[in-house]
């Protein structure tokens, strides 16, 4: 909380159990538009700490606290950010940082030169936002890989069975097959 709250003036700390309280309850409720952490300008001038906050961190508070800079006033964070620094946000323990991992990956997703071990990560993932972000993908990108008998099954044998069934349905609808009118003649 220290790093949130720590220029807060409606906390408190106590020095023996070395935790925050409110001075009143009239100060539970936080002003509007009074950024309370500590060294607000030091945040602003490295807002990429707030992305190795939200990949890292296990904290709720935590994430709240750096998903709301980065909405209100650091979008381009997540612009900016690797790829190696949105994926972690994927495994976040708070869902609005999940959501913003996922936005920002469909945002950069090329259906025609997919990430294909990103593509499994999603597929794999035990989050159902990202196997359904995984699955969106595998539609679109059917056309490539049902080409590659490998990575067709990889995903025929997934873990998941939802995944396992709608790689089985893209794969056949894949395979062109003659029709039994065609051989006569």
């Amino acid at each position: 909380m220290l790093f949130r709250s720590g220029a807060s003036k409606r906390l408190i700390l106590n020095d023996k159990s070395l935790r925050f309280r409110f001075r009143s309850a009239a100060d539970v409720t936080p002003p509007v538009g009074i950024r309370e952490e500590v060294h607000p300008d030091l945040w602003d001038t490295y807002p990429r700490a707030y992305l190795r906050i939200l990949g890292a961190a296990r904290l709720a508070q935590v994430h709240a606290f750096a998903v709301q800079a980065i909405e209100t006033r650091h979008a381009n964070v997540l612009r900016e950010a690797t790829h190696a620094e949105v994926v972690p946000l994927l495994q976040a323990p708070y869902e609005p940082t999940v959501k913003l991992g996922l936005a920002e990956l469909e945002r950069r997703f090329d259906p025609s030169n997919p990430d294909w071990a990103l593509l499994d990560q999603l597929l794999r993932s035990d989050r159902p936002a990202a196997r359904e972000l995984g699955e969106r993908w595998l539609r679109l990108t059917a056309p490539l890989w049902t080409k590659d008998i490998e990575r067709t099954l990889a995903w025929l044998t997934s873990p998941h069975s939802a995944t396992r069934s709608l790689a089985a349905e893209l794969a056949i609808a894949s395979l062109v097959l003659p029709s039994p009118l065609e051989g006569e003649g």
